[in-house]
C-alpha cells in the first residue's frame, strides 16, 4: 500500500508540474501575441496618418502676428485632404516667421469658416461657424483662445 501511495504522489506531482508549465507557456503565448498585436496597431496607425498627413493640402487664409512681442502669430488655413473629404478651416499658432507645417490645426479646427482677431497680445478671439468642431483649444502656449458664433 506504500508503494500505491507513493505511486500516486509522483503521478500527482508530474501531472501538477505538467499543469504549471502549460499555464506558463499559456501566458507567454499570450504575452506575445499581445505584444506583436499591440506593435502591429502602432505601425498601421503612424503609417496611415502619415499617408493622410501626405495626401492633404494647406492653403493659408489668413496670418495675423502677436501684438508686442510678436513672439508667435495665429493662422487659419484650409485644409484639402482630397476628393473624398470635405474643406476643413483650422488654426494654428506658431512661432513667428515659421513655416506653417503640413498637419492639423493645434488650436482650432471646424467645417466651416471663421474669423480670428487678437484681442490682446495674450488673447485670440475666434468667431464664425461652430460647424463640425473636432478641436477647441481654449489655451495654447500661455494664449487665451476665446470663441463666439454668429
Amino acid at each position: 500500500m506504500d508503494k500505491q501511495g507513493d505511486w500516486d504522489s509522483d503521478d500527482e506531482e508530474r501531472l501538477e508540474k505538467r499543469t504549471i508549465r502549460i499555464r506558463a507557456l499559456s501566458i507567454a503565448l499570450i504575452s506575445i501575441v499581445m505584444i506583436l498585436g499591440s506593435g502591429s496597431y502602432l505601425a498601421t496607425r503612424a503609417a496611415n496618418h502619415a499617408i493622410s498627413e501626405a495626401l492633404c493640402a494647406n492653403e493659408i487664409v489668413a496670418r495675423e502676428a502677436q501684438p508686442g512681442s510678436a513672439q508667435y502669430e495665429w493662422i487659419v488655413f484650409r485644409r484639402n485632404c482630397g476628393a473624398t473629404t470635405d474643406y476643413s478651416y483650422h488654426l494654428s499658432i506658431i512661432g513667428q516667421g515659421t513655416q506653417l507645417s503640413n498637419e492639423s490645426g493645434n488650436v482650432y479646427r471646424s467645417g466651416g469658416a471663421f474669423n480670428a482677431s487678437w484681442s490682446d497680445n495674450r488673447t485670440i478671439h475666434i468667431t464664425g461657424s461652430s460647424y463640425k468642431e473636432s478641436k477647441k483649444e481654449t489655451k495654447f502656449k500661455g494664449i487665451r483662445v476665446v470663441y463666439s458664433s454668429i
